[in-house]
């Protein structure tokens, strides 16, 4: 996509690492593909991240309507397994770990997990 230079797996970490802090600082929202090619790129173990044709190991977005998690192969034959996965019907299944206690032992929560955007929170 837009924003992602495939030179960023050659480079020097720590110019690597200055890339990432200029592109957390935009103030428009960058690819995730950028951070994964910066992140990963320069690791020879993680072709997947390398590959333009793999949408750079970004295999799926397992919640399209939250914030939800993302599954990505860090090899192309990671990342082919999770495509297989997928494509074959994947059970998701997810552990909340949370601070305080709660009254009952067991229950539902329906509530928001977090309602706040990235901007707010730079999290």
């Amino acid at each position: 996509p837009k924003g992602v230079n495939p030179t960023w797996a050659r480079m020097k970490p720590l110019v690597r690492r200055r890339q990432i802090g200029e592109l957390m600082a935009q103030a428009a929202a960058p690819p995730l593909q950028a951070w994964l090619l910066l992140h990963f790129g320069a690791d020879p173990n993680c072709d997947a991240s390398r590959d333009q044709a793999s949408d750079r190991g970004l295999a799926h977005r397992l919640d399209v309507d939250a914030s939800g998690p993302l599954l990505v192969g860090k090899t192309l034959r990671g990342f082919e397994h999770a495509r297989k996965q997928i494509a074959a019907g994947l059970l998701k299944d997810y552990l909340a770990l949370v601070h305080g206690s709660f009254q009952q032992e067991r229950g539902e929560c329906r509530a928001q997990i977090d309602t706040s955007p990235y901007a707010e929170t730079k999290r």
